[in-house]
């Protein structure tokens, strides 16, 4: 079985962030997954968008 889902977590110190992204992104198995954790910085609105339209020109392409 396949599952995807995604968290966000605030912290109170750039610190703490950078400990938890080093000490679990890639380190970690969900129950039922075979593939680790991913835990990284949330992208920006701007990365997000440029995922979005590489995303939609994939589409296209593969309907053609």
């Amino acid at each position: 079985m396949t599952m995807a889902g995604c968290a966000f977590v605030k912290y109170e110190t750039k610190e703490q962030v950078v400990s938890a992204i080093e000490g679990l992104n890639g380190k970690h198995k969900m129950e039922g997954s075979n593939v680790p954790l991913v835990v990284k910085w949330a992208d920006t609105e701007k990365e997000r968008q440029a995922r979005k339209a590489k995303n939609a020109q994939s589409h296209w392409l593969l309907l053609w």
